[in-house]
């Protein structure tokens, strides 16, 4: 089950950073790094023939699901990550598509799923961006938009900023009694997604219980709390059931609940009174009839 909790009511990103990258392929002509020399113990030519056509596989994956046209930087994105991570990364660009996208810095428009997809690669990963921007410099050359390739060559990267000590769980105590009475306000949506338990229809609303056992990744830098199993009562008005109670009839769909949350003391649990619900399936129908309407 995953929940995403938003202080202005806008879903956020949770991403996952993954162990450093091992065992990455032999660049194809178009990626735009170097061919590495070949050394001892390095994959047998069936070996990374094989491993090439996993690569142009995930880009052709990647370009159909996106919409994407610029193939060649999904290439450089996939040779940067792996195919596992890269994969991961498109999961969480599409789940960031149907929970309301992301808008451009500016606000005028939603970026396009392409656009969401490099956004979160090269903001989460060092790998990628720093591939990404080579692949732009030396695009930019060859068009005769950017400086030349020789300068390009010159340049060194900045070298990174030493990395800021980790912040553990632990030491949240000390950091909340800094705080003290010192306290923001907020106005909060929390998104429960997952199975319901058993149904309680009350005629007006029907309740459920669900329960979040395991610690979702993580954007780099946040402390990483210990498992622990938090139960949430979840209450759904009637017109907002009848939506989603044939839907979720089929044991491969998930709800999708939006809603404010609140401690319940009394029970142990967070309260969710449920404000929009949907499922999973559902919203991928509604998203192919709006598709199938907009003019090509």
């Amino acid at each position: 089950m995953r929940q995403d909790i938003d202080s202005h009511g806008v879903s956020r990103y949770n991403s996952a950073m993954s162990e450093d990258i091992k065992n990455r392929p032999e660049p194809t002509e178009t990626c735009v790094e170097s061919p590495e020399a070949t050394k001892e113990g390095s994959p047998s030519p069936e070996e990374q023939h094989a491993r090439r056509a996993q690569h142009a596989e995930t880009v052709q994956t990647l370009a159909a699901q996106l919409g994407e046209q610029e193939q060649a930087a999904l290439q450089v994105v996939v040779k940067a990550l792996g195919l596992e991570v890269t994969l991961a990364l498109l999961q969480e660009t599409l789940y960031v598509e149907a929970h309301g996208g992301m808008m451009l810095p500016d606000g005028s428009r939603r970026r396009t799923p392409g656009g969401v997809f490099f956004f979160l690669a090269k903001t989460h990963w060092t790998e990628a961006r720093m591939a990404l921007a080579s692949y732009n410099a030396s695009k930019n050359a060859l068009s005769g938009n950017g400086p030349s390739a020789s300068a390009n060559h010159a340049t060194r990267p900045a070298p990174a900023p030493p990395a800021a000590p980790s912040f553990r769980w632990e030491d949240r105590l000390a950091v909340l009694a800094q705080i003290g009475n010192e306290k923001g306000s907020a106005t909060v949506k929390i998104t429960v997604t997952g199975r319901p338990g058993k149904i309680v229809d009350k005629g007006t609303c029907v309740l459920t219980i669900v329960q979040s056992t395991k610690v979702p990744a993580l954007p780099k830098g946040l402390p990483t709390p210990s498992p622990a199993a938090t139960t949430y009562t979840v209450y759904i008005a009637s017109k907002q059931w009848k939506k989603v109670a044939e839907a979720i009839q089929d044991p491969e769909d998930l709800l999708i609940l939006e809603g404010f949350p609140q401690l319940d003391s009394q029970t142990g649990s967070i309260a969710v009174l449920v404000s929009n619900a949907t499922t999973r399936n559902l919203q991928k129908a509604q998203k192919q009839a709006q598709q199938a309407q907009t003019p090509s």
